[in-house]
């Protein structure tokens, strides 16, 4: 018999963790690289060559992240950042072309350098966030991480999902204390009743 109450209580402790929890955790959906719109003008180098920059959403440049420059849907060329978040591409002729990372996706509009617009930069700058979570959402886990769906847990917001949390859990532990009380009272009226 006290078997069986502790686990309707574990059950009912778990249904309402289970209810605490947001959903979209698990139901996250793949990720896929953001597409800027825009076109970005930049020139070529005198020697002909494309560079650019990655870094996140704080400004700190990625190294090691694979950049593919594509047109038409075909790829061109890849290539791999350096420690300073560098890239070049070397031997492309002017056009529009997409220039993507694993987290974004940016076309640029590549001139040759004599004739690039006073507006043309002179290499690309991509925002590439690897700490973008899936499923995390616009506000990160369980609050706003700064930066749109980051680490979590950071900021005021996420001190307050983080205390939510708590006070619910603490919640469920006492109303599961206050059950197996109920329990306990019951079983004593049962026992008092059945007796002669």
């Amino acid at each position: 018999m006290k078997g069986m109450k502790l686990a309707k209580n574990a059950t009912l402790a778990l249904a309402c963790v289970g209810m605490l929890v947001p959903q979209t955790r698990l139901n996250a959906a793949p990720t896929t690289p953001s597409t800027n719109t825009a076109i970005n003008h930049v020139a070529l180098s005198q020697s002909g060559s494309f560079t650019g920059k990655v870094i996140n959403s704080q400004g700190e440049a990625l190294s090691e992240t694979k950049v593919v420059i594509s047109q038409d849907n075909q790829v061109i060329a890849e290539t791999t950042t350096i420690e300073a978040g560098q890239f070049t591409f070397q031997n492309l002729k002017a056009g529009v072309y997409l220039v993507s990372t694993e987290q974004s996706q940016n076309l640029y509009h590549i001139w040759p350098n004599k004739v690039a617009p006073p507006a043309a930069g002179k290499q690309a700058l991509i925002v590439s966030d690897h700490s973008t979570m899936r499923g995390a959402g616009p506000f990160g886990l369980f609050g706003n991480s700064g930066g749109g769906g980051g680490a979590g847990f950071g900021g005021m917001g996420g001190f307050l999902g983080l205390a939510g949390l708590a006070v619910g859990i603490t919640g469920v532990a006492i109303g599961v204390e206050a059950q197996q009380d109920v329990n306990d009272l019951q079983d004593q009226i049962d026992q008092a009743q059945a007796s002669p």
